[in-house]
C-alpha cells in the first residue's frame, strides 16, 4: 500500500471509534500550536481608521484582480512549469522503489532498476504516477484553501498603499477591456512554461553566486573573536557547558573537535 493509501485508511480507522478520533486530535493540536508560535512571530498592526475607510473599495479591487479561482490559475500552472521535468517517471525513480523497499540507497543500473522494480511491484510506474497526480490535488487544495487569506490580505495592503482616487482610478482601468485583458493575460503569462523554463537557466548563474558567499561571510566576520573549540575550553567552562546542554564531557568533545576527542582517545588507549 502506497504512503497516500495508508493515510487514508488510517483516517477512516481513527473515524470508527470515538476513543480514536480523541487521539487523533493530537496532530491537530500540533497545528494549532505551530500556528500560535507563528501568529506571535507575524504580528502587524492593524488598519488605521483612514486605511479601514478604503477597504471597501480595496475589495473591489480585488475581485477585479483577483477573480475566485485565481490563485489556482496562477500558482498550480506555475507550480506545473516548475515541477513539469521531476513529475516524468522514469529509470531514476523505478531505484528509488527499489532503494525505499530494501531501505538503503540501492546502487543500480537503470536497467537493473526497471527489472528489479516491476519484480518488488509490476504496477509501480503507474502508482507512482498515481501518488503524483495526488499531490499535485493536494497541491491545488492547499493553494485553494489559501485564496481568501490572500485576498483579505491584499484588500488590506491595497486600502494602505493607494488612496481613495487611486484605488477608483485603478478600479476603472481594470474595468476597461484593455484593463481586463491585461489582468487575465497576466495570468496567463505568469503560468506560462516559458517563465519557469528561463528561471531554470538562470539557475547556475544563480548558485554559482553562492560560491563566494562562504568566503564573503569569512571576511565580514574576520575581526570578531573565533568559535571556541572544546581545546579552547577550560575545565570548568566544559563542565559547565555539559551541565547547561545535558551532555557528557566525552560527547562534548566529540561534537565540538572530533579531531581532537579521537586523538585523546587514542592516548588513553596507549
Amino acid at each position: 500500500m502506497s504512503r497516500f493509501g495508508f493515510s487514508l485508511v488510517a483516517a477512516l480507522a481513527l473515524a470508527a471509534s470515538p476513543v480514536a478520533a480523541q487521539e487523533a486530535q493530537s496532530p491537530n493540536a500540533d497545528i494549532d500550536a505551530i500556528n500560535a508560535e507563528l501568529s506571535g512571530q507575524f504580528l502587524v498592526e492593524p488598519l488605521t481608521a483612514e486605511q479601514e475607510a478604503r477597504l471597501p473599495l480595496a475589495r473591489t479591487l480585488v475581485a477585479q484582480t483577483l477573480p475566485e479561482g485565481g490563485m489556482a490559475e496562477i500558482y498550480g500552472g506555475m507550480i506545473t512549469g516548475i515541477l513539469g521535468p521531476f513529475l516524468q517517471v522514469d529509470a531514476e525513480d523505478a531505484a528509488k522503489v527499489v532503494s525505499n523497499r530494501f531501505g538503503y540507497n540501492a546502487t543500480v543500473s537503470d536497467e537493473d532498476a526497471l527489472e528489479a522494480a516491476a519484480i518488488l511491484d509490476p504496477a509501480w510506474n503507474e502508482r507512482l504516477k498515481r501518488e503524483m497526480d495526488f499531490a499535485m490535488m493536494a497541491m491545488d487544495r492547499a493553494v485553494a484553501a489559501m485564496e481568501p487569506f490572500m485576498r483579505d490580505a491584499m484588500a488590506q495592503l491595497y486600502a494602505m498603499h493607494f488612496t481613495e482616487d487611486e484605488l477608483a482610478g485603478i478600479s476603472a482601468f481594470v474595468a476597461t477591456p484593455i484593463g481586463t485583458a491585461y489582468i487575465q493575460k497576466s495570468y496567463a503569462i505568469s503560468s506560462d512554461p516559458r517563465l519557469p523554463a528561463m528561471l531554470r537557466q538562470g539557475m547556475p548563474q544563480a548558485v554559482a553566486g553562492l560560491g563566494i558567499l562562504d568566503d564573503e561571510i569569512a571576511a565580514a566576520t574576520a575581526d570578531l573573536t573565533p568559535e571556541r573549540g572544546y581545546s579552547d575550553l577550560n575545565s570548568e567552562e566544559r563542565k559547565r557547558l555539559a551541565e547547561l546542554t545535558g551532555m557528557s564531557i566525552e560527547e562534548l568533545a566529540y561534537y565540538l573537535d572530533p579531531a581532537t576527542a579521537a586523538e585523546e582517545e587514542i592516548l588513553e588507549g596507549e
